[in-house]
């Protein structure tokens, strides 16, 4: 019965599996005080990886996303700080959390860009998903709208961070950045087709 009603449900397998995960926890639980006789869950098996593959943006995608001047970036964006964001994901790609929580003293010399961290559930700086440093190679583009941003950025020491929400130390919104992207898409939509 569980089982179907996992398998019937509209989510991930890697979510159905998290919650038969936590299902057969509970159920360990009340079989080992003797609430139930027999847990029923421990024959079923975890359902198989979700192997779906992902989106990839195209190149003519990115030439829209990113037009070749600042006027035109602007139109797309509406501020220099989203372009530096995006600009930066789309070149490297770092995940969200990783670019908000850079800092300044990310950007190296000679083009480099040191990922070390990345911001967590609430806001908090943690470790990276894989928990490894790494350092990445910037497109001359990318380093061009990151400097950009960092001229008219308010915080410009070390350790401030180069996306923030309302101060220094605090890290741009993820719900800023989610609910910003279908927009800007919407927006080049619109520009393609001359409405």
């Amino acid at each position: 019965m569980i089982e179907n009603w996992l398998a019937g449900l509209a989510l991930a397998k890697q979510t159905k599996n998290q919650l038969l995960y936590t299902l057969r926890t509970v159920l360990r639980g009340a079989e080992a005080e003797k609430l139930i006789a027999v847990d029923p869950l421990v024959k079923a098996e975890a359902l198989g990886r979700n192997h779906r593959s992902r989106d990839v943006l195209t190149m003519d995608e990115l030439r829209k996303l990113f037009p070749g001047n600042e006027t035109k970036l602007l139109e797309v964006w509406k501020k220099r700080e989203y372009v530096a964001l995006f600009v930066t994901m789309a070149s490297t790609g770092i995940r969200c959390g990783e670019a908000q929580a850079l800092a300044g003293q990310h950007l190296l010399p000679k083009g480099w860009l040191l990922v070390e961290r990345a911001t967590k559930m609430g806001g908090k700086m943690g470790e990276t998903k894989t928990g490894e440093r790494r350092a990445i190679g910037i497109p001359v583009r990318t380093r061009t709208a990151l400097a950009w941003w960092r001229t008219e950025s308010p915080f410009k020491k070390p350790e401030d961070l180069i996306l923030y929400g309302t101060a220094a130390d605090e890290p741009l919104n993820v719900r800023t950045v989610a609910d910003l992207f279908p927009g800007v898409l919407q927006r080049v939509e619109r520009q393609k087709s001359g409405k």
